[in-house]
């Protein structure tokens, strides 16, 4: 089995005093033994800022023997047809930059 691993279940385990921390790193050890931990992009963007360098949060995925598996355009464009963005952002608003003249 395949689990992805969202960014607020890392930063339980990151973060001191995190209320979450004991669950959070219960739940990995268990998914982990049941198969593959993996985070995408979004994931190593969002828990970046937690580290010192790039070569701890490394050293941290390889721990926890979590694996990065990169999007793939088809994923992307499959996540766009199936229509959960348009959804959810619905009443968003755009903002074009063109519009907003020079400041």
């Amino acid at each position: 089995m395949i689990t992805a691993v969202d960014t607020s279940v890392l930063l339980d385990v990151l973060i001191d005093g995190s209320l979450f921390a004991a669950q959070s790193e219960f739940q990995l050890q268990e998914f982990r033994e049941m198969g593959f931990l993996v985070v995408c992009e979004a994931v190593i963007a969002e828990i970046r800022p937690v580290f010192t360098n790039d070569q701890h949060l490394i050293d941290f995925l390889q721990d926890l023997q979590m694996e990065f598996i990169p999007s793939s355009i088809n994923t992307i464009l499959l996540a766009r047809d199936r229509g959960y963005y348009c959804e959810y952002f619905k009443d968003l608003k755009l903002v074009d930059p063109a519009l907003c003249g020079d400041e």
